[in-house]
């Protein structure tokens, strides 16, 4: 019985070479899953003197990545393509960006990729936005700060709205908003001001125009999650936050006595409670983590001087990870007397505890690693760039299991890094492979 499970599990693999893309450094893929056969490939040669793509291959396989076909010919032999999209609703739905710097248009297929039309465009994509529910319904944001619609998968498109702040575009949400076509966004005023204003998603006049928030907010600060909606106003130099819950009157945040905020970031809102990292005015590189009760207004303290760092981008990474798949899961990297230890918690951070190193380690040799003098650390960095992978991974379609890089000993390090498996949620891990460079 065991051999015959031991062979149920076997992974096979095969090799298929992708002929004159050896130059390539990045690759894009994509299998629909939903008993599909249909495995897509985008692969690019990004010069990054240039910060752009200078060449680029489509394959497409129908028989799970044992061969592929090249399709370059089907959308131009001389089309550089920058980015695959694919409808979140619909799987055989798949949309194709251009390098702007060559072309601005998209190419649309309908059958998995199989066929696809192209369709000129007059402004740069920087980034989409796919409706939750409605297939053909999407949201681009340009260069130029403009925000477009369209409700035909991208064949038309129309315009929302200019000076829009990027990222701080929304959908709308069934049972929460008046009509599924409501956009929630932020549109800047003047260098210190903006509006957090709601549209029509095809008839966004000033007469049609909600204004939720009374005045204006601080730029960058509106953020709309499930049933919650955030807002920053400073008055005097000094952060106020404000919370709507279930799209109900603003009301500020009230964080326990004492508490004086100079940042704060939303992590999560799932299951009616807030989660948020907030930066005191003692603190430089350490956020206290606080759960809110459902009206997301007042605050407990559920963890201090959670370690935080600055991203590439400028924006701030708090060292907190939200594992997918199981509720109220945390995983949380904490500065104690200069060293980061990391910690779990399941009941949303009403407690927390050490990670237990694995027994063994690769080799089956014991590993000696007690608690609470010893234990195992994770790098918990997520990375937003599909071409590069984050320090941590785990997925709702596959709720207990979670891949991260991380150490074991007395603190986290950047030296000795493993990658590490669990398939019970946290609670027993195994080393996988070792990692020739530090991450």
């Amino acid at each position: 019985m065991a051999s015959s499970r031991q062979e149920e599990l076997k992974l096979t693999s095969s090799t298929f070479p992708l002929t004159g893309d050896s130059s390539h450094n990045q690759a894009m893929v994509h299998w629909s899953g939903q008993n599909s056969s249909v495995i897509l490939m985008l692969t690019k040669l990004f010069d990054f003197n240039l910060n752009s793509v200078t060449e680029s291959s489509l394959w497409r396989s129908t028989d799970y990545g044992a061969t592929y076909q090249k399709l370059n010919d089907k959308v131009g032999a001389k089309t550089i393509l920058s980015y695959l999209y694919v409808s979140p609703n619909n799987k055989r739905k798949i949309m194709l960006l251009t390098d702007p710097e060559v072309e601005s248009s998209l190419l649309i297929s309908s059958d998995e990729g199989a066929t696809y039309q192209k369709y000129r465009l007059n402004f740069y994509i920087l980034s989409l936005l796919f409706h939750p529910e409605q297939e053909d319904w999407i949201l681009a944001y340009s260069h130029d700060q403009k925000l477009y619609s369209s409700v035909e998968f991208g064949r038309r498109w129309q315009l929302v709205h200019e000076r829009v702040a990027p990222n701080r575009f929304y959908w709308s949400k069934m049972g929460l908003d008046k009509e599924p076509g409501l956009i929630h966004l932020e549109t800047s005023i003047s260098e210190g001001q903006a509006l957090y204003v709601t549209c029509k998603l095809q008839n966004c006049t000033d007469a049609n125009k909600g204004k939720p928030f009374p005045g204006y907010i601080d730029p960058n600060s509106l953020v709309v999650q499930d049933e919650y909606v955030f807002v920053q106003v400073s008055t005097g130099g000094r952060p106020i936050y404000y919370v709507s819950a279930k799209r109900d009157v603003f009301t500020p945040m009230k964080l326990p006595k004492y508490t004086l905020p100079k940042d704060l970031h939303v992590i999560s809102t799932d299951e009616n409670r807030v989660v948020a990292a907030v930066q005191e005015w003692n603190q430089n590189e350490t956020y206290n983590l606080y759960v809110s009760e459902t009206a997301g207004v007042f605050y407990t303290l559920a963890l201090e001087n959670v370690v935080s760092s600055m991203g590439p981008e400028g924006n701030v990474m708090v060292d907190l990870y939200e594992v997918a798949g199981i509720k109220g899961m945390f995983l949380a990297n904490k500065k104690t007397d200069n060293m980061v230890k990391t910690y779990i918690t399941y009941n949303r951070g009403r407690d927390w505890r050490l990670l237990q190193a694995p027994s063994t380690d690769l080799r089956g040799n014991s590993i000696h690693c007690l608690l609470p003098y010893c234990s195992l650390h994770l790098h918990l960095h997520v990375s937003a760039n599909p071409y590069t992978s984050g320090n941590i991974e785990s997925k709702d379609s596959a709720p207990g299991i979670i891949m991260a890089s991380g150490s074991f000993g007395s603190e986290l390090s950047n030296s000795n890094v493993s990658m590490f498996i669990t398939s019970d949620a946290g609670n027993n891990w195994r080393q996988d492979l070792r990692l020739s460079s530090n991450r």
